[in-house]
């Protein structure tokens, strides 16, 4: 009985976070799937840190099957 609200709290977690980033050194692109704009820059941001740089958003599309661009500056 008492699974089921954990399981619960586990796939709303899931909903929050941000996929990871695709990209290299000069940037890259997170596939948007209905986060907030909050985490696609925290998730950009930390891609850009590994290189000693950070994150500009160049293009947001925020809808289902969106993606956002950034650059590593």
């Amino acid at each position: 009985m008492r699974k089921a609200p954990i399981v619960l709290l586990l796939a709303l977690a899931g909903c929050a976070a941000s996929p990871p980033a695709v990209g290299n050194s000069k940037g890259g692109v997170i596939d948007w799937f209905g986060t907030n704009a909050k985490a696609v820059h925290e998730t950009a941001d930390n891609h850009c840190r590994k290189y000693g740089k950070a994150a500009r958003i160049t293009e947001m599309r925020a809808v289902a099957g969106g993606h956002v661009l950034f650059e590593c500056i």
